[in-house]
């Protein structure tokens, strides 16, 4: 049996303020945490972005290392629609129809190239534009690892990631499963500091941030803006996780830390969820 665990936050601009709202709803059965964000586009519409380990998805009945039924398609792409998502990034999908029984027919889905069971998806709902792109250093050299994709939607970078397994707590420089996660995390702020405006890193990191966490403080330097992150520091209570912390995160460009307050809310076998208001804060 596995779990479900929806994480919602929303991040929206009007008149100058940035306010910011959290929550969260953990419910069985089902996969890895999700976890989805909205941010104010070029425009100043706010784009929800979302996203969802599915844990080995092959689109295929009955097949792959871990076999769905119809239903339980079904009962996937229910969370997915009940999200109302603008950009979804999935972790572990095999290929485009796999995705496609997430997200339907008429979305804007583009797939890690890298040939592997486990790759990266984007998925852009009807009606939005988008361009794609794919940073192999992300990967850091090793084919084995997933590269990042990224989605540039109304002006905003948006790139999913799936980090790798085996490095969720220790120092960086503690092993070689860490030192790679310090390599990969040293890549992922790399192509943050490169952005000019809004971007968003959002996806499976395989790490619990924390203000402690050596990756978050290495990430999150102020240079040449702060970053936010809504779960940092955020129990993952919901039942059956091994973690003290969320590994699945949204990570902002251009959020002062000082304007983000978010606590979750746990709801057990109901998808509802209570909105938890936050503190706006203007920006810089």
């Amino acid at each position: 049996e596995f779990r479900r665990v929806l994480f919602r936050s929303a991040v929206r601009y009007k008149r100058g303020m940035w306010f910011i709202f959290a929550f969260m709803a953990c419910s069985p059965p089902a996969s890895t945490p999700t976890q989805a964000s909205a941010v104010p586009s070029s425009t100043g519409a706010s784009l929800r972005v979302a996203t969802w380990n599915v844990e080995w998805l092959d689109g295929r009945e009955g097949r792959g290392i871990r076999p769905r039924t119809s239903s339980d398609f079904a009962e996937l792409a229910a969370v997915v629609s009940g999200v109302e998502a603008d950009v979804w990034s999935f972790q572990e999908v095999l290929d485009e129809t796999a995705v496609r029984r997430l997200v339907g027919p008429d979305w804007t889905v583009y797939v890690e190239s890298r040939r592997a069971d486990q790759r990266v998806a984007m998925a852009v709902r009807p009606g939005l534009s988008a361009t794609f792109d794919e940073v192999e250093d992300i990967s850091v050299g090793r084919s084995g690892l997933r590269r990042g994709v990224v989605a540039t939607v109304d002006g905003v970078d948006i790139m999913g990631i799936h980090l790798k397994a085996g490095c969720a707590w220790d120092p960086l420089d503690q092993g070689s499963d860490c030192e790679t996660v310090g390599r990969q995390f040293q890549e992922v702020e790399e192509w943050l500091d490169g952005r000019s405006g809004t971007a968003v890193v959002i996806g499976d990191w395989n790490r619990q941030l924390t203000g402690r966490d050596d990756g978050w403080s290495g990430l999150n330097d102020g240079t040449p803006v702060p970053l936010v992150a809504p779960l940092l520091d955020a129990p993952d209570d919901c039942p059956g996780s091994r973690h003290r912390h969320p590994i699945d995160h949204v990570v902002v460009r251009g959020i002062p830390e000082s304007g983000v307050q978010a606590r979750q809310v746990r709801e057990i076998e109901e998808h509802t969820s209570e909105l938890q208001s936050l503190r706006p804060s203007r920006m810089p």
